[in-house]
């Protein structure tokens, strides 16, 4: 069977069949009998070119040669020289695509993706094996993988199938090093495994007793060869192990994918089951976590951040903003984690992992990271000139008795949001509906007031916001803070629904927004960096360390520093361009009521963090740097939860369940008699016919009674 696609032929298995010529299809290539790869282009060569047969490929190559229709021995063997030199070719093409992305790559530019894909390997196929099977025509030079893909957002795409799945093609697959991770791997059903061993490889006799035994993802096949003479026992294994140890490499790169990919172990086996491929258990999965993975990603991320801090000491003064994040959404967490993001160079350069008997309750949690932290750094040697963070007044008491020299701030976003709470608490009573027009408009003059405002002077921020209390009753000039004494727009001012300044629902609103608190807040309120990326960085931790599962304190310390190395490589993407035009998609959230929000669409992200992490595990495995990591993150880990109380003992509560579920359960009569209460039937009671209030009559069939009063109105 011949498939065509795109101008280019490939044969799949079974014999060529013979088509009619198609003239839309026809491509015109040269083949030059005796011509290889390593053959330098000379004189002789060239010769060999211009006479040299042109084939046109829309015609089938056993039409070409001869009318014999395949039977002709020469056209056999110019067949097969054509498919040797395609073969030649395509080596030498994929050699040199290497050898280019090798270059680039020393350079320090950038390979096109889709060259990358093809190129960044080495043939595993021998040529001997290309040569005796059939070869499809490659793509010639001109074509891009990007030329037959729309690109698309997956809100926009309706197709329900690939175009791999509705155009099968075969690709070739190469090998560049000798990387376990980046090996090519594929799903092998056990059927077409044996079909491998249907003879000894010594003798070649048919029929050996074959014996196969899984280990997680790995087959280990054992081959006797069944002939006397023989008796060969050949083993063949289908995955080689882990470089420094006897582990399947297979079953170490599954547990490794699960946890550097932030998903479920449970869910993955899960799949796996479903379809009936053969896979670790869990408790080796967290077995290879324990003893392997864990140090590993532990070793990875002091190294990691040692690079940060000796990039950040160059920096001189640094402006930081921290926040907790707890490990369930209420009130009873068992872990609390203070990130620590540096505005000055935007990365997340430190958290810490606090557990709850540590600090005896949830709420003490956040402060207890936050100082830990603080103290890090500082011991680090860092200039750390500005801090910025929530309205925590732990943390605000913290920093105005115990660090003063650091200028403190408030985070924006959590003062607007405590401002929406009390506008809109406002506007949900009866007669004040027209405070909700000014919800938004108020938080804007926040931020405004805010950002306008570089020195971050507290007097003018407060001025400034309270110029909202005059604008919302239309009065924009001779304002009573001196200090900014009229707004900041212009003339022309927008139709808008004012305040009364009488009214119940100004009186409200002002004694809401000039609260001590939120007005002593307002003034410290940040007119620099913000605290929205570790907004961002917590949504980008519920996808290593979700909330609805819990963790042991070394996984979800192990889990928030990937997090951590993920969120700081894809920070700063560039956005994505088609045809010279930067990309952008329009959502429509929810709680904006309608309103458009426009983002930039960003470039797909960065994962070559993971072969830094696995390059340092192999390294940690090699040099034996895995039990000092072990016993480091085992002093870090604090005790247990069930360590702060005393503990029922076992066979106690066994006896207890077993003795609760003997007891019989008895009808216990009261001490007193009481009558006995007679329980009527809903369903007897009738209910009482309607009548008219006027004549007291039934309402059904009250039209004819035409001396009742209702009716002779009518």
């Amino acid at each position: 069977m011949r498939i065509q696609h795109r101008g280019k032929i490939a044969f799949a298995e079974g014999p060529p069949t013979v088509e009619e010529p198609q003239s839309s299809m026809s491509t015109n290539i040269t083949f030059v009998e005796g011509l290889s790869t390593g053959e330098e282009p000379g004189p002789s060569t060239s010769k060999k070119i211009k006479e040299a047969s042109v084939l046109d490929f829309g015609t089938d190559l056993y039409h070409i040669a001869c009318n014999n229709h395949g039977e002709c021995s020469n056209c056999k063997a110019l067949l097969l020289k054509n498919k040797r030199l395609k073969s030649d070719w395509l080596s030498a093409k994929n050699k040199l695509e290497v050898c280019r992305m090798q270059i680039a790559k020393n350079s320090g530019e950038e390979t096109h993706p889709s060259t990358a894909s093809r190129c960044d390997l080495t043939t595993i196929v021998s040529d001997d094996e290309q040569c005796s099977s059939d070869i499809g025509i490659p793509p010639s030079d001109d074509f891009h993988e990007e030329d037959c893909y729309d690109e698309e957002t997956p809100e926009e795409s309706t197709e329900t199938e690939t175009d791999d799945e509705t155009n099968p093609q075969h690709k070739r697959i190469f090998l560049n090093d000798s990387n376990l991770r980046r090996e090519p791997k594929f799903i092998v059903f056990f059927t077409q495994l044996l079909a491998l061993f249907k003879f000894c490889h010594a003798c070649k006799c048919d029929n050996p007793l074959v014996e196969v035994q899984e280990n997680g993802t790995m087959a280990e096949v054992t081959s006797i060869c069944a002939n006397p003479k023989c008796g060969k026992t050949t083993k063949w294994f289908s995955q080689p192990y882990m470089t420094g140890t006897m582990i399947p490499a297979g079953n170490f790169l599954l547990s490794f994918g699960i946890l550097v990919a932030g998903t479920s172990a449970t869910k993955v086996l899960r799949v796996f089951q479903h379809m009936g491929l053969k896979c670790i258990s869990l408790s080796t999965f967290f077995k290879h976590q324990r003893e392997k993975l864990f140090p590993g990603i532990f070793l990875h991320w002091k190294k990691y951040q040692e690079g940060l801090i000796s990039t950040l000491k160059s920096q001189g003064d640094l402006m930081i903003a921290g926040d907790g994040r707890h490990d369930s959404m209420g009130h009873s967490a068992k872990y609390c984690a203070y990130t620590v993001f540096c505005c000055t160079v935007p990365f997340i350069i430190h958290f810490t992992l606090v557990q709850r008997n540590e600090v005896g309750s949830s709420t003490a949690m956040e402060y207890h990271g936050f100082v830990q932290a603080m103290e890090y750094l500082l011991g680090t040697g860092l200039l750390l000139k500005t801090f910025i963070s929530d309205r925590h007044s732990g943390i605000a008491k913290h920093m105005r008795e115990k660090l003063a020299s650091i200028k403190h701030y408030f985070e924006v976003w959590h003062l607007k949001k405590k401002i929406t709470k009390v506008l809109t608490k406002i506007g949900k009573v009866s007669g004040n509906e027209i405070v909700n027009e000014w919800i938004k408009p108020c938080a804007n003059h926040l931020f405004w007031s805010a950002m306008t405002t570089q020195d971050g002077n507290g007097d003018v921020i407060w001025a400034k916001f309270t110029s909202f209390f005059s604008h919302v009753v239309n009065k924009h000039k001779n304002l009573k803070n001196p200090v900014f004494d009229k707004c900041a727009h212009g003339d022309e001012i927008q139709p808008r629904k004012w305040l009364d300044e009488d009214s119940i629902a100004y009186e409200k609103m002002l004694a809401a927004l000039t609260n001590t608190k939120l007005m002593n807040g307002i003034k410290k309120a940040s007119p620099f960096g913000q605290t929205s990326a570790l907004e961002g960085f917590h949504s980008v931790l519920n996808q290593f360390s979700p909330k609805m599962i819990g963790y042991s304190y070394r996984g979800m310390f192990c889990r928030h520093a990937l997090a951590v190395i993920h969120f700081n490589k894809n920070l700063n993407r560039s956005n994505r361009m088609k045809n010279g035009v930067e990309q952008l998609h329009v959502v429509y959230p929810k709680f904006k009521n309608g309103e458009a929000v426009v983002r930039n669409v960003k470039v797909q992200q960065n994962f070559d963090y993971v072969d830094e992490i696995y390059e340092t595990m192999i390294d940690a495995i090699l040099n034996k740097k895995l039990k000092k990591a072990i016993k480091e993150l085992k002093d870090l880990t604090p005790p247990p939860m069930n360590k702060m109380l005393d503990q029922q003992p076992r066979t106690e509560a066994i006896k207890k369940k077993k003795r609760r579920e003997s007891m019989p359960i008895v009808d216990v009569p009261p001490t007193n008699p009481v009558p006995a209460v007679v329980v009527s039937n809903p369903g007897d009671s009738t209910r009482s016919k309607p009548k008219c209030k006027a004549c007291k009559r039934p309402m059904k069939g009250h039209k004819k009674f035409k001396d009742c009063p209702k009716n002779q109105n009518k």
